[in-house]
């Protein structure tokens, strides 16, 4: 038995290996402190106690109730045993990460395909993910905790008879996840359309098990109910976001500051390299006052469509905002020097060139399941409403996701392609391979170069 089919005999003992692993690497190499978007997730559960009391009432910011909760419990429960926190809370995100990438993503890529993920396979998803996301990990923020919990509701519902107990967990995952993310609330729409169309079994039973999703996601949902009547004075089971922005759209906001910024980051280092946290990367830095002048005057959805479709260079600027979103320069959200590392970038389109190659000349998708194309469609959408805003690489990890799992899905293909070229086309792949490093480095320079401040170290 050679080392392969011994990994394969074991799969759970890999899994927690890795998991233990990938753990005491966080402890020491992950990040050490919480900053800004993350801190806040994590202290707004401590939030909900004020003066020794405990009441959902004291959560009074534009974020949804239910994770600061889930903080809160955590909180309580590592101060009762007197853990470090952060230490804890990068063990158990490691694991369910590893848990995503290892148990969810394959289970999907099986039903769609009829291909099972092997172990190995498993194993280098994990370190792919690792290796450009490291440092996300470290982050109580809530990305990839609803991507993956998302997926695993899609998976739970696609069966011929899901169960009913399936049926709950979906519905406590969908109230949780539109109320953490709210680009995700379509996704109350979503999963009972996805119930409805993928189950076979007879239309009182599909009808039943619909109106008890709809019913879980609006029970999981009644704490946000009760800070919406009590503080903001609403009936909604949605974050009252225009109630904390005084009448207006948070979504509108970004939309409005994407008409300027580019691209965005945010920076914990030293103050004298670079004045402040907020790293903009401007559209063009020369008449950024004026463009935040017009932006400001947008009050409304229809004024922002009529804006951009008289204004059609916004829309090619658009185009510029996903190769930002899919160009990954650094393994955190929080930056120590804004300056990245260049193999790291190479590396990371390295990813994207072979990810299109496979996409067109390597996979085929004559044997998908159907139910996969409302999926992707789903992420696709989400997707998209993050691209006219200051992008930031996490918004898009839906995509980054799927590249991961078409390379390791396909790698062996793709390698057998590659051999199969003759000399000069294999020549012909590897001048395209350096012209497209090359016009993603000058593009990533393009957009440096509109960076607010001048980075002085």
């Amino acid at each position: 038995m050679n080392f392969q089919q011994t990994l394969e005999h074991h799969p759970k003992t890999i899994f927690w290996f890795t998991c233990i692993v990938l753990s005491v690497l966080q402890y020491f190499f992950g990040l050490q402190h919480f900053y800004f978007d993350a801190e806040r997730y994590w202290e707004s559960g401590r939030e909900l106690v004020v003066d020794g009391q405990f009441s959902l009432y004291n959560h009074v910011t534009q974020r949804g109730v239910l994770f600061p909760l889930v903080n809160y419990g955590l909180i309580e429960l590592l101060g009762f045993l007197n853990w470090h926190e952060i230490s804890v809370f990068k063990v158990l995100n490691t694991v369910f990460v590893c848990w995503g990438l290892w148990f969810v993503v394959p289970s999907l890529y099986a039903k769609a395909t009829g291909n099972v993920f092997t172990v190995v396979q498993r194993l280098a998803l994990i370190c792919l993910f690792h290796f450009f996301w490291f440092r996300y990990v470290s982050c109580p923020l809530s990305d990839f905790l609803c991507l993956f919990l998302l997926l695993q509701g899609f998976n739970l519902l696609w069966s011929d008879k899901p169960s009913f107990i399936s049926i709950i967990v979906v519905g406590l995952i969908c109230g949780f996840v539109f109320n953490t993310r709210p680009i995700y609330n379509l996704l109350l729409v979503l999963y009972p359309v996805f119930l409805w169309m993928t189950a076979h079994q007879s239309a009182w039973r599909k009808l039943l098990q619909v109106g008890l999703l709809v019913a879980m996601a609006c029970i999981i949902s009644i704490p946000q109910v009760q800070v919406n009547q009590k503080v903001w004075g609403v009936q909604s089971i949605f974050q009252a976001t225009d109630k904390f922005y005084e009448g207006g759209s948070l979504y509108l906001g970004q939309l409005r500051w994407g008409l300027y910024v580019q691209k965005y980051d945010t920076y914990v280092g030293d103050t004298t390299c670079y004045p402040t946290a907020q790293v903009f990367y401007y559209h063009n830095k020369a008449t950024m006052k004026e463009e935040r002048a017009e932006a400001n005057q947008i009050q409304s959805y229809p004024q922002y469509l009529a804006f951009v479709s008289t204004h059609p260079i916004k829309i090619i600027r658009f185009a510029k905002n996903v190769f930002n979103g899919l160009d990954l320069k650094y393994n955190t959200a929080y930056l120590y020097q804004i300056k990245s590392w260049m193999p790291f970038s190479i590396l990371n389109y390295l990813v994207w060139f072979i990810a299109i190659v496979i996409l067109f000349k390597v996979a085929t998708f004559k044997n998908l399941s159907s139910q996969i194309w409302w999926i992707v469609g789903y992420l696709g959408i989400t997707c998209l409403l993050c691209v006219p805003i200051a992008i930031e690489p996490r918004f898009l990890s839906a995509v980054y996701l799927v590249a991961y799992t078409l390379i390791i899905a396909h790698i062996k293909p793709f390698w057998a392609w590659w051999r199969a070229l003759s000399g000069g086309k294999q020549i012909v792949f590897i001048l395209l391979l350096l012209a497209f490093e090359s016009g993603c480095l000058w593009l990533s320079q393009q957009t440096y170069k509109e960076l607010e401040f001048m980075f002085n170290c």
